[in-house]
């Protein structure tokens, strides 16, 4: 069966991509140096029934607006404060790293099911196709800022895991979203659930051939 992928680099035609000779280094190390302010986000969320929008709302601003009272309680003002320092210390990019929130949280449902038996790839060392063009498109319209870039068809060779998931549930959220409900939405995700609206993704590792160039974007 062929899919189709976005990439920003051109390919050679016919070249074959083994996924474990080709993931983002650069976003797994970035990924880790940010592991502490992501987990500090995600307990600070979880413990005191905080939106992550609420939480950056008292870092950032001037570019959130809280959306409920204010709370002052002491330990909610410290772990906060803990967040601010360690938000700098690690130069935290809100408006282009915020993705990594969401990896995290990913990366802990991945870990719990598997607990369960449930084995899902890893999304790090992962490729990602679409079964349309037409879904692609709707993806790149969807992203802000998003830069050029090409659809290839692929046909895969050799399968190691592959799934497929719901888009949707990984690229939408409401502000009152806490730690929670991005972890239960992030569950849905990997566990079939589907949207109202579902943009369905293949998650995939293994090797793959690149057999048509359709268009640049």
């Amino acid at each position: 069966m062929s899919y189709f992928k976005i990439i920003e680099k051109q390919k050679i035609l016919d070249s074959i991509i083994n996924t474990e000779e080709n993931f983002d280094f650069q976003r797994i190390q970035r990924f880790n140096n940010l592991n502490q302010l992501l987990e500090l986000l995600f307990k600070a969320s979880k413990s005191y029934n905080l939106s992550l929008h609420y939480i950056l709302s008292q870092i950032y601003p001037n570019i959130f607006q809280p959306e409920c009272d204010i709370r002052n309680e002491q330990n909610i003002l410290q772990d906060i404060d803990k967040i601010r320092k360690e938000i700098f210390l690690v130069n935290f990019e809100v408006y282009t790293e915020f993705k990594y929130f969401n990896d995290f949280v990913l990366n802990l449902v991945r870990k719990n099911l598997a607990t369960s038996n449930i084995i899902v790839p890893d999304r790090f060392k992962s490729h990602y196709f679409f079964e349309k063009i037409e879904d692609c498109k709707k993806y790149l319209k969807e992203l802000r800022n998003y830069k050029p870039c090409e659809i290839v068809e692929v046909e895969i060779i050799e399968k190691n895991q592959i799934i497929k998931v719901d888009n949707t549930l990984l690229t939408t959220f409401q502000n009152h979203y806490t730690s929670c409900d991005f972890y239960n939405q992030a569950k849905e995700c990997l566990t079939g659930k589907i949207s109202l609206n579902p943009l369905y993704e293949i998650v995939f590792q293994g090797k793959y051939r690149i057999t048509k160039n359709i268009r640049c974007y």
